[in-house]
């Protein structure tokens, strides 16, 4: 799905209104995959990423999102909260994600 997001938060504080950087479109993409816990086993992590293009090799154009959930559906969008690790730190994050209308003239 093409789409619009903003950040609603940095390094896991909750930014206001005036702070919101400038949307950034792309591909959004939401799937699940297996993390190896050594000898403790395997988790499923559900990840949200904004890339450019579909393509698996493409890098994401925002940190990706782990453990994603989606909180809220409107007909504006959609809230998707999880967790950005940066720097070797998990922050806590939510996306505000606007659907981008595509023309047939686009498909």
């Amino acid at each position: 799905m093409r789409v619009e997001v903003i950040e609603l938060r940095k390094r896991g504080r909750k930014l206001h209104k005036e702070e919101l950087d400038k949307p950034i479109c792309g591909c959004l993409v939401i799937e699940n995959w297996t993390l190896t816990l050594g000898n403790n086993g395997e988790r499923t992590v559900r990840e949200a990423s904004l890339r450019r293009t579909y393509s698996k090799g493409e890098p994401p154009l925002l940190d990706p999102l782990q453990d994603a959930v989606v909180t809220r559906v409107t007909e504006r969008g959609m809230v998707i909260i999880g967790s950005q690790r940066i720097g070797g730190t998990e922050h806590a994050q939510a996306w505000w994600v606007k659907p981008i209308e595509i023309l047939p003239s686009q498909r």
